[in-house]
């Protein structure tokens, strides 16, 4: 992408709009679209266009090295870690084990 590669990040992100508008499930235009998102500062929209992107995802085995290390940061801002913040909630207790933290 001319563009982003020129720091044109508004401007690529109007090409990569006008891109889905012809093809919705461009799985590089999800994913580069994503990219520009984050670094204009938007992270809610680029996490969206990220789940959007991995939703169509080629299979591992199928996939360029060159968008392995895309797809993975993808799945790090979409995914939520194995044990997140729903086990930060939790605090121990002496007669419970386990009890809602009072924040």
């Amino acid at each position: 992408m001319a563009s982003r590669a020129g720091g044109d990040l508004p401007g690529a992100l109007q090409a990569l709009e006008g891109a889905l508008a012809a093809d919705p499930y461009s799985f590089l235009a999800l994913l580069s679209k994503g990219a520009v998102l984050e670094q204009l500062g938007h992270p809610r929209q680029a996490a969206e266009t990220y789940r959007n992107a991995l939703k169509i995802a080629p299979a591992p085995a199928n996939t360029p090295p060159s968008l392995q290390q895309p797809i993975a940061r993808a799945r790090q801002l979409v995914e939520p870690p194995l044990f997140g913040s729903y086990y930060d909630r939790w605090e121990p207790t002496f007669y419970t084990g386990f009890a809602p933290r009072a924040d």
